[in-house]
């Protein structure tokens, strides 16, 4: 079965972070999230979704509720 790439993929910027944002998948296992902040390595996060969109909405959840820096690491820390 082939693995599909979602919609909801791609480049997520917010409070000076950007974080790469993968989310992938199949009808039979599910979908996965992984993100990539482009200097550590990348998370897969251990969640598998039914639909994508629950994978984005996760996401988005730990964004608000706490932070860009919870994805990507902390601000003091990267290298400008």
């Amino acid at each position: 079965m082939t693995k599909k790439n979602s919609e909801y993929s791609g480049p997520f910027f917010e409070d000076c972070l950007c974080v790469d944002v993968q989310i992938y998948g199949d009808l039979k296992e599910g979908w996965r999230l992984s993100t990539d902040d482009g200097e550590n390595a990348p998370v897969l996060w251990s969640e598998k979704f039914q639909k994508d969109i629950d994978a984005w909405n996760r996401f988005l959840e730990i964004v608000e509720n706490e932070g860009m820096e919870a994805i990507s690491g902390p601000i003091a820390v990267k290298h400008r």
